[in-house]
């Protein structure tokens, strides 16, 4: 089941691995003498305006915490924020374009369903805000976010909350509320990932969890979701990460808990197993995946297989 440690086999390792977005597209680790202790579902999002990775919290060592880290190129720091979220894991973080703020939604505080929360906070480089909208997703954990570029805004789909019960809603973030997009699309699921192609101006899912592994892909235009059926998929997985390469415009997928860790990418029409994985490279599954304005992208911790 999504989540549990007796799931996982093998052990926790942190590093950091980068994929240059140039023609031979090749992994690469980046040695850091520097990192946060080895950690899972935890929550990353690379800050545009300050050229920063920003992770929070995850299982640690078997507990939930609530440290806040900043990578800048190859140099880790611990930030001491007067206040922060509470310790948690499975919540989701992303860059909000309009307002240059990392948003942080939900998460469970206990890691399990019971656990789940609904709170909105904003990193602005210094200090965690807790925000107060009017109106907010269901507590819940396991869902997914990305920056919506074009509409100036932040997109969450899905999850799974305390009733331990699978999510289908899309909603927004402008920096002051959060808006109900709609409840049709994608079926309900947990422990996917969505983000944006730019160039196509289209939010991409694939994949993720509610009883059996999911492989499909989907996109949504803003409005609505439509249903992609590419002639080549990566296999049903949970737990992969995605990243959009801004140089390449392709969508770039790693790893999950599926047999290998292999790396796609999708340019709007077809899957492309770009990289097999079969060297020294651990699979990982519920890492943090992100762009960074290198035109990398960067997997950071998560447990191997």
């Amino acid at each position: 089941m999504f989540l549990s440690s007796s799931f996982v086999r093998g052990s926790l390792l942190g590093g950091l691995l980068a994929v240059p977005t140039v023609a031979q597209a090749a992994w690469s680790q980046t040695p850091t003498p520097l990192a946060p202790p080895a950690r899972m579902n935890h929550g990353a999002a690379y800050d545009f305006a300050r050229g920063r990775l920003v992770v929070f919290g995850g299982n640690v060592l078997g507990g939930a915490s609530n440290d806040t880290w900043e990578l800048a190129g190859a140099t880790w720091a611990q930030r001491s924020p007067a206040q922060a979220p509470s310790a948690r894991i499975g919540h989701w973080m992303a860059y909000d374009v309009g307002r240059a703020r990392v948003v942080l939604f939900g998460g469970s505080t206990t890691g399990g369903d019971s656990g789940a929360v609904n709170d909105t906070w904003e990193w602005d480089g210094v200090n965690w805000t807790q925000r107060l909208p009017a109106q907010s997703p269901s507590a819940r954990w396991a869902h997914a976010m990305t920056a919506d570029w074009v509409n100036n805004r932040v997109v969450l789909f899905g999850g799974r909350d305390m009733a331990s019960v699978h999510q289908s809603d899309t909603w927004a973030w402008d920096g002051t509320n959060w808006t109900l997009l709609t409840t049709n699309g994608p079926t309900p699921r947990c422990c996917f990932d969505i983000v944006q192609d730019v160039l196509r101006a289209r939010i991409v899912l694939f994949g993720g969890w509610n009883q059996t592994n999911s492989g499909d892909t989907w996109e949504f235009d803003g409005l609505a979701w439509q249903q992609r059926m590419p002639a080549v998929s990566p296999v049903p997985r949970w737990g992969h990460r995605m990243s959009y390469d801004i140089v390449r415009n392709q969508l770039i997928l790693y790893g999950g808990v599926v047999g290998a860790p292999e790396t796609w990418q999708w340019d709007g029409t077809t899957w492309t197993l770009i990289d097999t994985g079969f060297d020294q490279r651990p699979l990982r599954s519920r890492c943090a995946l992100r762009l960074s304005r290198r035109s990398r992208c960067s997997c950071s911790a998560g447990p191997t297989r």
